[in-house]
């Protein structure tokens, strides 16, 4: 789950517990029945919240950080917006080209 899923995640569920608080009759609540709210209202949004996404014949499930000087950088920029792709294509490109230029196959 990325950081912008939890985050979203997260105001589902304050927005939730908002509304449950709000809306029911019930003033005042234990901590126990406080908790219990929190639990459910955390499991429905782990099942409501599924990873979609475009159907795929080729996932990419691993997931890489790089740091880069400011010319990589640039290059990397001018590229992108040369052939209208984004970063990671531009990654997977030049992984590709590496393969075949040292025949990795």
């Amino acid at each position: 789950m990325s950081e912008k899923e939890r985050l979203d995640a997260k105001k589902a569920i304050l927005y939730k517990l908002r509304l449950y608080f709000t809306t029911d009759e019930q003033e005042t609540y234990t901590t126990e029945e406080i908790v219990e709210i929190i639990d459910n209202m955390t499991e429905e949004e782990v099942k409501m919240s599924p990873k979609t996404g475009r159907p795929t014949d080729n996932p990419k499930p691993y997931r890489i950080s790089a740091r880069l000087d400011e010319e990589c950088k640039q290059i990397l920029t001018k590229y992108c917006e040369q052939e209208n792709v984004n970063q990671m294509e531009a990654l997977r490109r030049a992984i590709k080209k590496l393969e075949s230029d040292l025949n990795y196959k």
